[in-house]
């Protein structure tokens, strides 16, 4: 599996497209934040919207760009 560092957060190649881990919802008991994994190990809690977007680097990525 092909993996690289995005601004700190782990992708992995899935299909022809780099996307986003997601390790969970309810970051921190917050429906509005998910944890995403990070390249050097461990999660961070991101903002994910009602339309399934989640906030990195200022951009807001479609279901397509990550996988729980």
């Amino acid at each position: 599996m092909d993996i690289r560092d995005y601004h700190g957060f782990r992708q992995h190649k899935e299909c022809g497209k780099w996307v986003f881990s997601v390790a969970g919802f309810d970051y921190l008991g917050n429906k509005n934040r998910c944890s995403v994994l990070l390249t050097a190990g461990g999660k961070m809690g991101v903002p994910i919207d009602e339309k399934n977007r989640i906030l990195i680097n200022e951009r807001w990525w479609s279901r397509d760009y990550w996988n729980h």
